[in-house]
């Protein structure tokens, strides 16, 4: 893939992404993801190319060549607090929620109601490892939920919705809907605003196109989501 066509070849895709999400052709949000998210698995394959590291180069990607980096660092502290629930760290999931999500079950919340940065977070609970903060990053999973969740079932993981519960598509780049759950608690599902989608894929092939040539890794082992 060369510089040359990267970006003709890429925003024909996104463009259409953004009328099928629109419902164009009969369109949803599951065409838009799938389609979003296979663009930047395929530029992240020809700069990282091997194989079974396709989750660790699509959240590369993200982070190196974005100009959102830090909202694709950014940790969702609802699952993060779901995560410590069932895998029986009450304490702890008690502690998050009560001093970051002090909201009623019910109330509909977006990520700036929520959601931190891995630094505010590693420094106010140095109890949890850096690595766990990063697997609840946006960027991964939007590669876990709805990159691998639309493309192996044609549904989003088990952590997001396909429907938004904001009207601000310019300035929210996540919400939350409420699930009830068979214990009685209540877990809240991230939606990934299409429109950021639109100008996070936007970004990283603007900032590919300026490189020439278009970088090539072989060899790469200093990925993000694994260092501590």
């Amino acid at each position: 893939m060369s510089n040359d066509w990267l970006q003709e070849w890429s925003q024909s895709k996104i463009d259409l992404a953004s009328r099928l999400s629109s419902g164009e052709c009969g369109g949803s949000y599951a065409e838009a993801v799938i389609i979003i998210c296979n663009v930047l698995s395929a530029i992240s394959a020809d700069i990282w190319p091997g194989r079974n590291i396709d989750k660790k180069r699509f959240v590369e990607l993200l982070f190196k060549y974005s100009n959102s980096m830090e909202s694709c660092e950014t940790i969702s502290v609802p699952l993060l607090i779901d995560t410590f629930r069932e895998c029986g760290n009450i304490k702890l999931a008690n502690k998050l929620k009560m001093e970051l999500l002090p909201f009623s079950d019910t109330r509909v919340i977006t990520g700036n109601d929520s959601d931190k940065t891995i630094g505010d977070l590693k420094t106010d609970y140095p109890e949890i490892e850096i690595t766990v903060l990063k697997r609840h990053s946006y960027s991964c999973i939007l590669y876990e939920d709805i990159r691998s969740g639309y493309a192996h079932e044609y549904q989003p993981g088990g952590r997001a919705d396909s429907w938004p519960m904001s009207s601000d598509r310019d300035n929210c780049l996540v919400s939350y809907t409420n699930r009830l759950t068979n214990a009685g608690t209540v877990n809240r599902l991230i939606h990934f605003n299409v429109s950021w989608l639109v100008r996070l894929a936007g970004e990283v092939v603007g900032n590919l196109v300026k490189e020439n040539p278009m970088p090539t890794f072989t060899r790469y082992t200093s990925w993000w989501l694994e260092a501590t």
